[in-house]
């Protein structure tokens, strides 16, 4: 079971100076697979959990997006 605490950092928005939004990746297209985990109507966003992305150098993780 993951602490409150952990399952908070797996829906951290990314940001700019993450080390896998590396510049090296800026233009590279790559595919994976995923699902969306949640949609939270009230607050205009959507969860979606995916694995990894070899092509750009992402690790497996979850990301919350806004509408």
């Amino acid at each position: 079971m993951m602490s409150d605490d952990m399952a908070d950092a797996d829906a951290m928005p990314m940001s700019d100076d993450m080390p896998m939004m590396d510049s090296a990746a800026a233009g590279q297209a790559g595919s994976g697979e995923g699902s969306v985990t949640e949609i939270d109507e009230a607050e205009g966003k959507v969860t979606i959990d995916h694995g990894p992305i070899a092509a750009v150098g992402w690790p497996a993780m979850t990301m919350a997006f806004s509408a």
